[in-house]
């Protein structure tokens, strides 16, 4: 895994950001991950940290994940993970940028396949912070 990838992950579930940051610990600790709960902290962290990689939660309490995801279009690339296992929410958020869009909850051992998908569309960005330009 390339040490120099940075993914912010935007979720509000406290549960699912440590097992997401567990994972990271188990099966990439290459890479670089920052945990926020709502757009306003994404949005306030996404400058400073510059992330190749945006891992964001399709519902974010009263926010919707697409309204973000509108927000980050042509600067990062975004995975959507969530438990909505919809073709047309699928479309949507591809339509609107989305790099990919992965159906949680995942088992534990899934999360190597996820860390090579993130590497491989995060990879793809010549410098943090610009889109990857892969779809999935």
């Amino acid at each position: 895994m390339n040490p120099l990838l940075r993914i912010l992950l935007v979720d509000d579930s406290r549960a699912e950001r440590e097992l997401i940051l567990e994972a990271v610990r188990d099966f990439a600790p290459g890479l670089e991950l920052r945990a926020v709960a709502t757009p306003e902290e994404a949005t306030r962290e996404l400058p400073g940290f510059a992330p190749s990689l945006v891992l964001l939660d399709l519902h974010l309490g009263r926010h919707h994940g697409r309204d973000l995801l509108s927000h980050l279009r042509g600067s990062v690339g975004a995975v959507i993970l969530t438990t909505t296992d919809n073709p047309v929410e699928a479309h949507l958020c591809q339509a609107a940028g989305a790099l990919g869009f992965w159906i949680k909850p995942m088992k534990y051992e899934d999360f190597p396949a996820l860390f090579r998908k993130i590497h491989e569309l995060a990879g793809g960005c010549k410098t943090a912070g610009h889109q990857a330009g892969l779809g999935r």
